[in-house]
Order: structure tokens, then sequence, then C-alpha cells
């Protein structure tokens, strides 16, 4: 049986979106990266939307930091979001999952983010 993302798309204002509490890797730290990025999103538009969270009156990023960079940085009014109902626990372990899937984090950044999970969230049995 496969499993299919029924979330609908809703675009949302720039300034409605904030980063994640919990972000986990250094910020936009390979600048040819995001410029890389910027050209693409230039020439194809946003291929894949943003997952995001609502918290306290606006929403939090959980997936898509550099891909909501990019599209700030191409001054867009709104950007294309998937939202979804998530606990803190839940938001922490997509995006611990999405970053280690889509590209290598440093042993820092990962060790810093476990450490996070279990000390500051107070979660244990990763």
């Amino acid at each position: 049986m496969h499993m299919f993302d029924t979330s609908i798309v809703e675009h949302i204002e720039m300034k409605m979106v904030r980063p994640s509490q919990f972000s986990i890797r250094d910020k936009c730290n390979d600048h040819q990266e995001v410029e890389s990025l910027i050209m693409s999103i230039k020439e194809h538009g946003l291929l894949q939307p943003i997952l995001i969270r609502p918290y306290q009156n606006s929403f939090e990023i959980v997936a898509g930091h550099r891909r909501f960079y990019a599209c700030k940085s191409l001054r867009w009014r709104h950007i294309p979001c998937k939202i979804r109902e998530l606990s803190d626990k839940q938001a922490f372990e997509i995006q611990i999952t999405e970053n280690i899937q889509r590209k290598s984090m440093s042993a820092l950044e990962e060790a810093e983010a476990f450490r996070k999970y279990v000390q500051d969230l107070g979660w244990g049995g990763v």
C-alpha cells in the first residue's frame, strides 16, 4: 500500500513565516549553494513547497529553510507551503530526518541536533 501526501498547498505571506526554533543546520553556510538554488528558483520556480506548522500567531518552518531564504532574497511576497499540525517533537524529528536524507550534515551539526533532541527537549530513546 502506497502512502500519498494529500496536504493542500497554500500560498502564505512571507512575513507570516519564521525560522524554526530548532534550526539544526548552520544558516545557509554555503553561499555558492544558496546562489545556485536562487538561480534554479528564478528559472523553474519553487518545485517543492516548504513545510510549516502553526506557531503562536504565525507559522514556523519545519522543512525548507534554504528554499525560504532563497525566495526571500528574490523578494517573494508569498511562498507555497504545506501546513501541518505538529508537536515540537514531531517537527524536530522531521527536521533531523529531512536534513540527514537531503544532504550530509557535518559531524558537529549532527551531534548538536541530537544533543538538542535529548537534552533541550527532554526526549530520550532516540
